[in-house]
C-alpha cells in the first residue's frame, strides 16, 4: 500500500513537473513573439493591426520584427533615440513585403522609415518585395532627441498588407563640404510622355535652345540633388568640346566624337544652382 502510494506522488510529480515545463515553454514563447525591446507600438486605427516577432520569416538570425494590417492603417514600432544637434545620421534596415496596397494608390505610403511627427521619411516599398536594405538619412538640426519609426503606412496616408524588418543600423555621418557637380545633358528630338493617362509628344532640338537660351535642368547623387536653371548660350570652341569630352568620357566617348557635329556645348551666361539635401539646408549658389 505505501508502495503504490510512494509510486503515485513520483507520477503527481513527473506530470505536475510537465506541466510546470509546458507553461513556461509557451510563456517563452509568447514572450519571444511580443518582445520588441525598447519598441513602442503604435497605430492610427486602434486595434486593427497586429504586432509580432516573427522567427519563422527573417533575414538573419534574430526574429524579425513583422506588422500586419487587414484592414487600412498605419501601423509603427518606434523608439527615441539620442542625437546631437545640427549633425547628420544614416538609419537603414532590411524590409521585406507582402501585399501591400497603398489607400488610394497614393505614393510615399508603405514600408518605410520614418522620422515620428515630422515629414521625413526613407522610401516606401509596397507590394510583394523580398528583402531589401532601405535607408533615411536626415540632419538633426536643433534637437537632441528624434523618435525613429519603423512604419507600415506613412503620414501621407494608410495601407494593408504585411512587412517584415530586421537589422537596424543608426549611425553619425559627416557634412559633406564638396559642391562640384558634373552634367552631361542628352537632347531627345522627339519625346512620347504620358502624363496622367494622356500621350504627350515633345520635341525639342539644339536649335529651341538657342533660340530661347533659357534652361532648367535638375541632378541627383546619394541623397543630394540640386537644381539648376539660368541663361545660357553656345560655346562653339573647339576646346570646349575638348574639354566636355574628357570630362565625360565614360558616358560620352561611345556616342560622340569632338569634330562630328553631333555634340554641342552650351555654357551659362547667368543662373542659379540650388542644393538640397536630407541633412543641410538648402544652398543657393549664384552662376
Amino acid at each position: 500500500m505505501n508502495n503504490n502510494k510512494k509510486i503515485l506522488g513520483k507520477v503527481i510529480y513527473v506530470i505536475t513537473l510537465l506541466f510546470l515545463l509546458v507553461i513556461l515553454y509557451f510563456a517563452y514563447e509568447y514572450y519571444q513573439s511580443n518582445n520588441f525591446n525598447d519598441f513602442i507600438r503604435s497605430e492610427k486605427n486602434l486595434y486593427t493591426s497586429k504586432f509580432k516577432r516573427d522567427k519563422e520569416t527573417k533575414y538573419s538570425q534574430k526574429s524579425s520584427y513583422k506588422i500586419s494590417s487587414d484592414e487600412f492603417n498605419d501601423a509603427m514600432f518606434y523608439k527615441e533615440v539620442q542625437v546631437e544637434k545640427n549633425q547628420p545620421y544614416k538609419i537603414t534596415c532590411m524590409v521585406k513585403t507582402e501585399n501591400v496596397i497603398p489607400e488610394n494608390e497614393i505614393s510615399g505610403v508603405g514600408a518605410q522609415i520614418s522620422i515620428i511627427g515630422t515629414t521625413e521619411k526613407s522610401v516606401a516599398i509596397s507590394g510583394t518585395q523580398d528583402w531589401q536594405k532601405i535607408e533615411m538619412i536626415f540632419n538633426s538640426k536643433d534637437r537632441e532627441e528624434v523618435d525613429i519609426g519603423f512604419r507600415l503606412g506613412g503620414y501621407l496616408g494608410e495601407c494593408t498588407g504585411t512587412a517584415w524588418f530586421s537589422d537596424f543600423t543608426f549611425e553619425e555621418g559627416t557634412l559633406s563640404q564638396n559642391n562640384n557637380w558634373r552634367f552631361a545633358c542628352f537632347i531627345f528630338e522627339n519625346t512620347d510622355v504620358n502624363i496622367n493617362g494622356k500621350e504627350i509628344k515633345i520635341s525639342m532640338t539644339n536649335d529651341d535652345i538657342k533660340v530661347n537660351g533659357k534652361v532648367e535642368m535638375c541632378g541627383m547623387n546619394k541623397g543630394t540633388w540640386i537644381r539648376v536653371k539660368g541663361a545660357v548660350k553656345e560655346d562653339t570652341r573647339r576646346e570646349a568640346r575638348v574639354a566636355m569630352m574628357e570630362a565625360n568620357k565614360n558616358a560620352l566617348q561611345s556616342m560622340y566624337m569632338v569634330d562630328d557635329n553631333l555634340m554641342t556645348v552650351f555654357v551659362f551666361e547667368s543662373g542659379i544652382a540650388t542644393i538640397y539635401s536630407f541633412t543641410e539646408e538648402p544652398k543657393a549658389i549664384n552662376l
